[in-house]
């Protein structure tokens, strides 16, 4: 009967680590005292991932925690409450991003959201970038 044993420095390792959880952190911080949200989109899947502040400020018509197909069924009901003066701005963007011709993401536009209790049966009109 024998041991064998391996010993190594893993002190960088716990640093990195710490550092990571503890920038995680800040982002996190920052997101909820900002009322924003992450929205990831994969081009190569074809597919979207929202975190919690995504998902709240979307009003929960794209769901958090699960990729969504990007043609599917809760972005296109997103797309259709997007104001229709802006539509055709905001699908160019989106293709421009997608196509490799612009280097950033960026632009507002307004949506038409659900209501929510207290207001007027037909939602309320938010500015989205």
């Amino acid at each position: 009967a024998g041991l064998v044993g391996v010993s190594r420095d893993v002190t960088e390792e716990r640093r990195a680590k710490a550092a990571l959880a503890e920038s995680t952190q800040r982002l996190q911080l920052a997101l909820a005292t900002g009322g924003l949200g992450i929205v990831e989109w994969d081009l190569v899947a074809g597919t979207m991932r929202l975190d919690a502040g995504a998902e709240g400020l979307t009003r929960g018509l794209l769901p958090a925690g699960r990729p969504l197909r990007a043609d599917g069924p809760e972005r296109a009901a997103w797309l259709a409450r997007i104001q229709p003066e802006d539509q055709a701005r905001r699908l160019a963007q989106v293709a421009a991003a997608m196509a490799g011709e612009a280097e950033n993401f960026s632009g507002d536009y307004r949506v038409r959201l659900p209501a929510a209790a207290g207001e007027r049966p037909d939602g309320k009109v938010v500015f989205v970038d």
